[in-house]
């Protein structure tokens, strides 16, 4: 090999372990700059739903609507979350977009029976128990007595309602029929959610060590036969199963994540910023198999009082495509 041939070789060589060191840092660059997770694009926020948008003063915090939407899509259940403009619970016709009063009271954590004819819901100022009510607002029917009732959610059927008494020793997910009566234990946990087929509950559970866990119980088995340890060590709650039940939307203090009913497969819907004066994405729930609801808050003012600050701005709903 002459010199000049050898000095060719190392000039090569040089070159490819630098185009090398390059690819590894850029891809470095990349990792550590993007979310871990694969998602949607959070640069589109889908389609605001028209006349839902609140104006958060500062000091108030976000004052934002959360919706139901009722099993055809017609009609929309809006709760203020903190109080605005109206004191209560408005039904809003999604043809239309026009809103009504549908009750005085504050309908928390509802849920439309699956032919939707009627409405279930904590009143929390009736003692934090469960009630159901006709989606005409007529017939308001009180199902629990014992207080601290939270979280109803109707089976697939219609003829069951899962929901959390939160009450030691006896506190957990309970069962009931549609119209209160044998009322039983199924286990530890809070914040369940019906598979389509009715056959299993999905809740969460926090550990002391190693942040919250989802549970699967099992109604053939009557025991939770699954414990899904996603994102370890994150806050992790509210699963619910989409409308097909083959995938789980949840949120934690990061974000709001879809993961297949497995466990496995997660992406990110949204993904929580740092940056107090960023706007910011919460409260998602289906709006079908390949939608999901949302508040959006559009932020406008932030003061920072060194306690975290004061925010202003506006909340709309929102409906966002997902893969």
């Amino acid at each position: 090999m002459t010199s000049q041939e050898y000095m060719r070789k190392r000039k090569t060589h040089a070159l490819n372990l630098l185009l090398k060191t390059s690819m590894l840092l850029t891809f470095l660059i990349s990792f550590i700059s993007c979310d871990w997770l694969g998602g949607d694009d959070h640069s589109d926020p889908g389609t605001q739903i028209p006349n839902t948008e609140l104006f958060s003063p500062l000091q108030l915090g976000a004052v934002a609507y959360s919706g139901t939407i009722s099993p055809d899509r017609k009609s929309l259940l809006l709760v203020n979350n903190e109080f605005a403009d109206t004191i209560g619970t408005l039904m809003m016709d999604m043809e239309t977009y026009e809103k009504k009063e549908f009750s005085k009271d504050f309908l928390g954590t509802a849920d439309w029976s699956p032919d939707g004819e009627w409405i279930v819901y904590t009143d929390y100022s009736k003692g934090r128990n469960i009630f159901k009510i006709k989606s005409n607002g007529d017939s308001i029917t009180q199902l629990t007595f014992e207080g601290n009732s939270i979280f109803p959610r109707w089976s697939p059927d219609g003829e069951k309602i899962v929901y959390v008494w939160s009450v030691y020793p006896e506190g957990g997910v309970h069962l009931m029929d549609k119209n209160g009566n044998g009322k039983s234990f199924l286990f530890v946990g809070t914040e369940p959610s019906w598979s389509n087929s009715g056959d299993k509950i999905i809740g969460w559970i926090g550990l002391p060590v190693g942040g919250n866990v989802f549970l699967l119980y099992n109604f053939s088995q009557s025991r939770v036969v699954d414990t899904l340890k996603v994102m370890k060590g994150e806050s992790n709650r509210e699963p619910q199963y989409s409308p097909d039940g083959k995938r789980v939307l949840f949120w934690n203090d990061r974000g709001t994540y879809l993961m297949d009913s497995n466990g496995r497969n997660i992406r990110t819907v949204f993904k929580y910023s740092d940056n107090p004066e960023d706007d910011f994405d919460w409260g998602a729930s289906w709006y079908s198999n390949n939608q999901v609801m949302y508040s959006r808050f559009r932020v406008t003012r932030y003061i920072d009082n060194n306690f975290g600050g004061y925010i202003e701005g506006y909340s709309s709903l929102y409906i966002k495509h997902i893969n």
